[in-house]
């Protein structure tokens, strides 16, 4: 009989040090105990707009391998941390031209697209987040991010005979090696 009542008191015991050290010591203030970046998504501190951060690829690309995603990094949280998605609904980004392919969410704060397939040579494209986005912490983007990238142009890439080279015969072949398949034109 005497086991159990020990026991019990030892869980009691356990239960009240663990409350008590799960308090704040020296009754501070939250806002002056957590960083600043934390303080921004959690319901009190100071609030700040949604910001897209990162966006990528930008400009013109050089190699096709750099567009198989299109990422776009946030300055808060912007869903909750779970473990990652394969397709998400996404109706608050446009890509233009339409490309087919899917969201996903890495970590809370960054958004991948991945083209289904390949995207084509020598195209435009423009990317548009739109305003009103809210975060995970009820933050809102203020007004449309939009950023472009353009895949590779055609290119010659080198030469056959290489440049300089002097001994070319009038009937040998010239061989023109592009970045990117071309389609020759037809003789006329």
């Amino acid at each position: 009989m005497k086991r159990p009542r020990r026991l019990a008191a030892l869980c009691c015991g356990l239960v009240a040090l663990g409350i008590t050290g799960c308090t704040r010591s020296g009754g501070g203030n939250l806002e002056q105990e957590l960083p600043k970046e934390l303080l921004d998504v959690l319901p009190l501190g100071e609030k700040r707009p949604v910001a897209v951060v990162m966006a990528s690829p930008q400009g013109d690309m050089a190699d096709l391998d750099e567009a198989q995603s299109i990422v776009m990094a946030f300055n808060q949280p912007m869903v909750p941390l779970r473990p990652v998605s394969t397709d998400v609904n996404v109706d608050f980004v446009d890509i233009s031209p339409k490309v087919e392919g899917r969201f996903r969410w890495k970590g809370t704060a960054t958004l991948v697209f991945e083209p289904k397939v390949k995207l084509p040579y020598a195209t435009r494209f423009k990317v548009t987040v739109k305003k009103g986005l809210k975060s995970w912490a009820d933050q809102q983007l203020g007004q449309d991010y939009s950023f472009s990238f353009v895949t590779p142009t055609v290119a010659l890439a080198h030469t056959l005979p290489m440049e300089g080279a002097d001994l070319q015969g009038i009937e040998d072949p010239i061989y023109l090696h592009f970045n990117q398949p071309v389609k020759p034109l037809a003789s006329r």
